[in-house]
């Protein structure tokens, strides 16, 4: 089973293999036997904390040695572990980028995009994180939420972020997972077969539940039927939205039948 998202570049694709044999070399079997700060370790390149004003985490390396450091705010969350893993993935997979590397929230979500060093690094993470031999089985959800995104986070030991993006990846109904702030799309990943095209800096209106969570308005914690329009959508859409804790985010799942 494949990402359903746009055609990968073959650095991508060679990044998500480097993941896959690291992983087979370790004789990994289990999510919980994903210790990223050992795998790290185990490639030559160890993991410290520190306050860092400007980035989640960055990369120095010398020769096939190097130290991957971590802002120590993202240890309030699982989030850490796919800075190191993203870091890791420069590493491995950058070996010609000798400076270095800087790596904000942006670059973390910069995922399914056409090429770059940044995308290759996040399918090499996703793929370490969330092997797709123990997630894709996992993924076989005809109505795919957030609860199935809270389940497999805990179970994988990920972020909800991270964890919506590779749950769509393998579910087999068209969907999307859209983080919006402060009422206004921050970023949308859909599947190829999704029938909906969402903005970057699209508001959120009352017909969404998304919107209404950024009106403070009460919404149930379960997956609802909702008008598409709110969505720029032609067609009613299931949307599940869940606020973020600590943040003026909300993250969104959307799923719609295969009439195909």
């Amino acid at each position: 089973m494949s990402p359903k998202m746009n055609e990968l570049s073959l650095a991508s694709r060679e990044a998500i293999l480097s993941a896959k044999n690291l992983l087979s070399s370790l004789n990994i079997r289990n999510p919980d036997e994903i210790e990223i700060d050992l795998i790290a370790a185990h490639s030559g390149a160890s993991v410290t904390y520190r306050h860092l004003s400007h980035e989640e985490g960055h990369l120095l390396r010398a020769a096939d040695t190097g130290l991957i450091v971590v802002d120590e705010r993202a240890r309030g969350s699982e989030k850490w572990r796919f800075v190191i893993a993203h870091e890791l993935g420069h590493f491995i997979c950058h070996r010609d980028l000798d400076q270095l590397q800087l790596c904000t929230d942006s670059n973390l979500n910069d995922w399914y995009r056409s090429s770059g060093h940044e995308t290759d690094a996040n399918f090499f993470a996703a793929e370490i994180l969330m092997p797709e031999v123990l997630f894709a089985p996992l993924c076989d959800r005809s109505k795919p939420s957030i609860n199935d995104v809270r389940e497999l986070a805990s179970l994988f030991r990920t972020s909800l972020t991270s964890t919506a993006i590779r749950l769509i990846a393998f579910c087999p109904e068209p969907c999307a997972v859209v983080c919006s702030t402060k009422g206004m799309v921050d970023w949308a990943f859909k599947t190829q077969d999704f029938a909906g095209f969402i903005r970057k800096g699209q508001r959120l209106t009352d017909a969404t539940y998304a919107g209404d969570l950024f009106a403070g308005k009460p919404v149930d914690d379960r997956q609802q039927l909702v008008d598409g329009a709110g969505w720029g959508m032609r067609r009613d859409v299931y949307e599940h939205s869940l606020k973020l804790g600590g943040y003026e985010s909300v993250l969104t799942v959307l799923w719609h039948p295969d009439d195909r």
